[in-house]
């Protein structure tokens, strides 16, 4: 795994689905960018990436993330662990043309 770089609190869990998604109580109003990794600490304490972030819902208020889990083994560790955290995506940088 890369670096990972200017990880922030996410949330708490409120659900996983049968379907390998995790709902997401969300700790902050503003809504983070669809497509931000997300990581779980394991237990030795280091950060592993859960899976991505592809879609928010509820209101605006509280709103939920919810999260398409990277490996479906990954489902019991991140169960295990409360807490998750993001990355926030960044867009591509263009080529510059020449």
């Amino acid at each position: 795994m890369g670096r990972i770089e200017n990880i922030k609190y996410l949330g708490s869990i409120k659900s996983i689905t049968p379907m390998n998604y995790i709902v997401i109580s969300m700790a902050r109003e503003k809504p983070i960018p669809i497509g931000s990794k997300v990581y779980f600490k394991d237990e030795y304490g280091k950060f592993r990436e859960a899976g991505l972030v592809v879609d928010i819902i509820g209101n605006v208020k509280k709103p939920y993330a919810v999260v398409k889990i990277k490996d479906k083994d990954l489902v019991q560790a991140i169960e295990s662990s409360s807490d998750l955290y993001y990355e926030p995506w960044k867009p591509p940088r263009k080529a510059r043309g020449r």
